[in-house]
């Protein structure tokens, strides 16, 4: 099992804004743990002073906000100060969300990530104490982190370069074709019809492939070969669960989502590596 020591075991966030569940698959031989250091005292008292920091915003604009709320109703539509009253309810508002969020935030569980060169360019992974949650491609570093970020809003995002070492080097092994040495347990969010995928994925042996129609048929939905597809490219973490063993019909490679070039690269390397 991956094991991670966070100072609570807060619930991992959601990706997408449809009802989920995790994916808990492995893959691989017997799973090698993983330690990543807990997070400190001090950081479990700054995170509840900040928390707390953050209520007391947002009760002292809620409290603005009946006041406000409570002149504009004292006033007529046509009246001059109507208006100004009204944009700063406006503003109020999106205050309070955003305050809302980041109270939310502050209590979810951390994602530790770190981004190495390996041969298909740069790979990112992220995990969570439940296991890995994102594993992603691409040409610039800064790129994949900005991307990371915008797709948790609402998450702890905490690079650890040292923590992630022995994880960064299965990352590379597997882009580079190799087979992975150890099992890794999942913390991946997706619909009840992309778990069926996924899992099934999981189960095409390294240097095969199957087709999209093939994929279809053995989750028993023969006639969803495009959501198949569609599923396939929604997939979270690139290399582990390997939608890139998914080809189409004629034989040509279809699409990836982090490039038809990385793609047949992969199976190449794959089918060369004992």
């Amino acid at each position: 099992m991956l094991l991670l020591q966070p100072a609570s075991a807060p619930s991992a966030p959601a990706l997408a804004p449809v009802p989920q569940q995790p994916v808990g698959v492995t893959t691989g031989l017997d799973a090698a743990p993983v330690s990543l250091k807990p997070l400190s005292s001090a950081d479990v008292d700054a995170l509840k002073a900040k928390r707390s920091e953050l209520s007391r915003q947002l009760t002292s604009v809620q409290n603005r906000r009946d006041e406000v709320s409570k002149e504009l109703r004292g006033t007529t539509a046509e009246s001059p100060s109507a208006k100004g009253l009204e944009q700063r309810l406006s503003v109020m508002d999106e205050r309070i969300v955003q305050l809302e969020r980041d109270i939310a935030a502050n209590g979810r569980d951390a994602v530790f990530y770190t981004i190495v060169p390996c041969a298909l360019g740069f790979v990112l992974v992220a995990i969570t104490s439940r296991g890995v949650h994102r594993v992603v491609l691409g040409d610039d570093p800064i790129v994949l982190e900005a991307a990371l970020r915008d797709a948790l809003p609402a998450a702890q995002v905490v690079r650890d370069d040292a923590a992630l070492g022995d994880m960064s080097a299965s990352m590379v092994a597997l882009a580079s074709g190799a087979a992975l040495s150890h099992a890794l347990p999942l913390d991946v969010r997706g619909t009840a019809f992309q778990q069926r995928v996924w899992r099934e994925l999981q189960r095409i042996p390294r240097g095969e492939t199957i087709t999209y129609a093939e994929l279809a048929a053995r989750i028993g939905a023969p006639k969803a070969v495009r959501a198949v597809g569609t599923a396939c490219g929604a997939n979270p973490v690139a290399l582990v669960v390997p939608c890139h063993r998914v080809v189409r019909a004629d034989g040509s490679l279809g699409g990836y989502a982090w490039g038809v070039e990385r793609k047949e690269r992969l199976l190449r390397d794959e089918s060369k590596t004992p």
